[in-house]
């Protein structure tokens, strides 16, 4: 398997630009499988720091705004039906609900979430979040800040229509 489709986060951020590396995030993240892992051979895998899931209930579907305006699931409303142990929906990827994933990545690293507040904790020497590592879903300075993006229910409602 070529080096480039399983980088680390630090190889990622060292090679493309912060805006880059944002949307990398947002719409790669956790979204495949881990082909190492499937052969044992992650080595991201204790303590999971890895970038892609392990396990089904890590999956994180990629977050869209569809052509009507409307993402292709809700950004507050968590699904009912999701098994959080199993990451098993009875909809499947289709649901327009909220999926809580381990990490509750679906939420936090959702077009509407994916840094648009600051992280309260520290960086280290390297620039990673003392807390949540290379994949603090918060930003870290000015630079790393993004505005949110809302659907067209969530624009009317800001402009009070």
């Amino acid at each position: 398997m070529p080096q480039s489709r399983h980088r680390s986060s630090q190889q990622v951020s060292n090679m493309e630009k912060p805006q880059d590396v944002m949307e990398k995030y947002l719409k790669e993240f956790r979204v495949e499988q881990c082909p190492l892992f499937l052969q044992h051979k992650c080595q991201q895998h204790r303590p999971f720091t890895c970038f892609h899931w392990h396990f089904q209930n890590q999956k994180r579907r990629r977050p869209l705004l569809r052509r009507d305006g409307q993402f292709n699931y809700s950004a507050d409303i968590y699904c009912e039906k999701y098994d959080e142990t199993t990451g098993i929906c009875p909809i499947g990827d289709e649901c327009p609900l909220l999926h809580r994933t381990a990490g509750d990545t679906e939420r936090r690293y959702h077009l509407r979430y994916y840094k648009t507040g600051m992280c309260v904790h520290d960086t280290d020497n390297r620039g990673y979040c003392v807390k949540n590592g290379p994949h603090c879903a918060c930003a870290h300075g000015a630079n790393d800040l993004r505005s949110p993006v809302y659907d067209s229910r969530e624009q009317r409602d800001l402009l009070g229509e």
